[in-house]
């Protein structure tokens, strides 16, 4: 070996260091304790030991990981016996340490389930559960139905087109829904909505009068005559068809064809309105 060549091959001094620190990480004596501790389920005793070593600056991401890991087991173990506050800022310490896991909040959200929540409380946890990726029906489904609830009317139709385009919707969200998108005057999901509940439920001639004003909304004229007439041969009798079929023959510019729904609807209301009274001419006045 060339004289000098034990110099040149001597590492450098960050990597003696690196190789201190974790040599000096195994043999700590609060890191084995502390890991000793967790295998045992001494979570207390692990979690007083591990910050020690933290506190040491000793192989700073073991340490953590450890130390994330004695916090969320004290977590699960408070989980089981049903104390969820108690356990709620160990999951908040290991979520620090590491990154939020979504059985984590799973798990407490079930904890606190179990007794009755105030819609404020459980639309947060919710969406904290959301928001960690849980798309699971029992967690859109609620969010939507607590929105509901709660009366936020823009969140519930925020969680909407999600839980109906994964799980479906009733003909009761959807009717639930409906006065929320009138409000906001989105008349093309409107109808959209409304068709689903006509298709699926056509005995209401209100809802299907709707359609038929919703149709003509967003441009369907054809649409909503069809609709008109139809309820008009299914239901002769009804007046108030008549003066809404007759509404939209105005608008429509078809003035004679609106005249006779209008006289055959005061027909069947008994009121007429012809004066076939014989008027004589008016006196001249003395003025």
């Amino acid at each position: 070996m060339e004289p000098g060549s034990l110099r040149r091959m001597r590492p450098h001094p960050i990597v003696l260091l690196s190789l201190a620190l974790g040599l000096s990480a195994c043999v700590d004596p609060d890191l084995r304790r502390g890991r000793d501790a967790l295998g045992q389920g001494r979570y207390a005793l692990a979690v007083t030991h591990l910050e020690r070593a933290q506190a040491k600056g000793l192989a700073p991401g073991h340490v953590a990981k450890d130390l994330a890991s004695a916090h969320r087991a004290w977590a699960l173990d408070l989980l089981a016996k049903g104390q969820c506050d108690d356990a709620s800022p160990h999951l908040d310490v290991a979520a620090g340490l590491t990154a939020p896991l979504l059985g984590d909040a799973q798990g407490l959200f079930d904890c606190r389930a179990r007794k009755p929540m105030s819609p404020k409380a459980e639309y947060a946890d919710l969406k904290g559960l959301y928001a960690l990726g849980d798309r699971r029906l029992p967690v859109l489904r609620r969010l939507f139905e607590v929105a509901l609830l709660l009366e936020d009317h823009e969140r519930a139709l925020h969680h909407a087109p999600e839980l109906e385009s994964r799980f479906s919707f009733s003909l009761d969200d959807r009717r639930r829904i409906l006065p929320l998108l009138l409000t906001r005057g989105d008349h093309a999901d409107a109808r959209r909505q409304l068709e689903r509940i006509v298709t699926a439920a056509p005995g209401d001639p209100l809802e299907a009068l709707k359609l038929a004003e919703l149709r003509t909304a967003t441009g369907d004229g054809a649409g909503a005559r069809a609709i008109y007439e139809r309820l008009i041969l299914e239901h002769p009798n009804n007046p108030v068809l008549l003066m809404r079929y007759a509404t939209f023959l105005q608008a429509a510019g078809e003035h004679e064809a609106a005249r006779r729904a209008i006289n055959q609807a005061n027909t069947l209301r008994g009121i007429d309105l012809r004066d076939d009274r014989e008027l004589r001419p008016l006196r001249k006045s003395k003025r």
